[in-house]
C-alpha cells in the first residue's frame, strides 16, 4: 500500500553514513536488525461490508508526515565523529518516534474491511513493532559508542548500517493482501506516498 518508502529510506540513508561517516568499512557484523513478522498473532478474518479505499486513505493520511520523516537525509556532520553520533542517535529517535506513529495509525483504523484484513494487519504491525525494537537497539548501541575511540565507533557505525539494512518494508504485508493493495492504488493519501517514495533512496549522503 504504502510500497518501500519508510524502511528503504531509512536502511539506505544509514548504510550509506555507515560507509562515509568515519572513513573506511569494517566487517563489524552480526546486529540485532530487522526480524521479520515474526510472533504476530492473528486474529481471523476481517470482514465484509465497508470501504476498503476509505480506511487505506485514512492510514495513510494518518502517516503522510511520518513517512516525510523517514524519507529525509539527517543533517550529519562526518567530519566530526562525535557529531556524527549525536546526530545519527537524533535522527533514530526520530524515526523510531515516526514508527511508533505508524503503529498507532494503523491501528486506530480498526479491522480492515476485506477478506483476512485483520491477518495483514497484525503482521504489519508486528514487523512495525519489530522495526522499533532495532531503532532503540541500534540506537542504544550508537548513544553507548566511544566518541574518543575512533575504531570503537566505527565498528558502532558499520553495525548500525548492517542492523538498519535488514530492516524490510512491514507494509509489504498489507500489500500481500490483494484487496487491501488494490484499495491502496485507488487511495489518494496512498498513492501520493507511492509516488514521493518512487525517488526516496536517492537521497542518501554522498560525501
Amino acid at each position: 500500500m504504502v510500497r518501500r518508502l519508510a524502511m528503504a529510506a531509512v536502511a539506505a540513508t544509514a548504510f550509506s553514513i555507515a560507509l562515509t561517516g568515519c572513513g573506511g568499512s569494517s566487517n563489524s557484523g552480526s546486529g540485532t536488525g530487522g526480524s521479520s513478522a515474526g510472533n504476530s498473532s492473528t486474529s481471523g478474518g476481517g470482514g465484509t461490508g465497508g470501504d476498503a479505499v476509505a480506511w487505506s486513505e485514512k492510514v495513510c493520511k494518518s502517516v503522510v508526515d511520518d513517512m516525510a520523516k523517514l524519507s529525509e537525509t539527517p543533517d550529519i556532520d562526518t567530519s566530526d565523529p562525535a557529531k556524527a553520533k549525536a546526530g545519527l542517535v537524533t535522527y533514530l529517535g526520530t524515526v523510531s518516534g515516526s514508527v511508533d506513529n505508524m503503529i498507532k495509525a494503523i491501528k486506530d483504523a480498526g479491522p480492515p474491511p476485506v477478506k483476512d484484513g485483520q491477518q495483514a494487519v497484525d503482521k504489519a504491525t508486528a514487523a512495525l513493532e519489530d522495526a522499533k525494537k532495532s531503532l532503540d537497539q541500534v540506537k542504544t548501541t550508537l548513544d553507548n559508542a566511544n566518541s574518543s575511540d575512533p575504531a570503537a565507533l566505527q565498528d558502532a557505525f558499520t553495525k548500525f548500517g548492517d542492523d538498519m539494512s535488514k530492516l524490510g518494508d512491514p507494509f509489504d504485508d498489507l500489500d500481500a493482501n490483494k484487496e487491501l493493495k488494490a484499495a491502496g492504488e485507488k487511495a489518494p493519501s496512498c498513492k501520493k506516498l507511492s509516488d514521493s517514495g518512487s525517488g526516496s533512496s536517492s537521497s542518501t549522503p554522498t560525501t
